[in-house]
């Protein structure tokens, strides 16, 4: 008995060889997927901020655009400039910029 299941598989098999390729690949592809994405979750499971050094620990990006909330009573949506005078004392209280 299991020798006519193994031979109707491997009939079926010849029988339908793009159904057959197109389904191995399908497989092999999503198996190599859910691999790669629980290693790549892996990587990130710990301390997110364990691969980075001293320097990326303390850095803050700030350019000119708009609030999206209310800033000290001011309405949202103000404009915010970076003038010459906020660089100057950013230089003078942060010695590493």
């Amino acid at each position: 008995m299991l020798i006519e299941i193994i031979l109707e598989a491997w009939i079926a098999l010849q029988r339908n060889l793009t159904r057959s390729f197109l389904t191995d690949a399908g497989n092999r592809l999503g198996i190599a997927t859910v691999t790669l994405l629980i290693a790549y979750a892996a990587v990130f499971a710990g301390n997110p901020v364990h691969g980075s050094t001293h320097s990326e620990k303390s850095v803050v990006i700030c350019w000119p655009q708009q609030t999206s909330e209310q800033p000290g009573g001011q309405r949202a949506g103000k404009k915010v400039v970076v003038e010459q005078a906020d660089v100057d004392m950013v230089k003078a209280t942060a010695p590493l910029v």
